[in-house]
């Protein structure tokens, strides 16, 4: 299955606004988004379920603390928004295409995302 690359919203100074609108449908081929460590993925769950989100560690080991590194798990609750990130590129960026990439348990038409990214230092 082909994975869907999801589009940046970029964060500004004065606050970014996150509607559904802002968020696609999770699928089942699963996403991609850029990142150089300032993204975080925003999920909402409006399906009556949780859904798990789970991204691909692409490293055993951080070589900053020696500790093992498996996928990253995140359970979103039935009716919940949870912001998620960030994600350090040397161990969630996939080596092959620089990308994160994330599945999710649920695919219900209420289960959206979006990968917010932080706005460069104004000054």
């Amino acid at each position: 299955m082909t994975e869907t690359a999801q589009t940046l919203i970029p964060s500004v100074p004065g606050g970014a606004v996150i509607s559904d609108s802002a968020l696609t449908q999770a699928v089942t081929g699963g996403h991609t988004f850029a990142n150089n460590g300032k993204q975080f993925l925003v999920v909402q769950n409006g399906d009556v379920g949780s859904t798990t989100v789970t991204i691909a560690a692409w490293k055993t080991e951080d070589s900053d603390s020696g500790l093992a590194v498996p996928a990253r798990t995140v359970t979103v609750a039935a009716g919940a928004r949870k912001i998620i990130g960030p994600f350090k590129p040397s161990i969630y960026n996939k080596p092959a295409d620089a990308l994160v990439h994330l599945t999710f348990s649920n695919f219900a038409a209420g289960v959206l995302l979006g990968v917010l990214t932080c706005a460069p230092d104004s000054g």
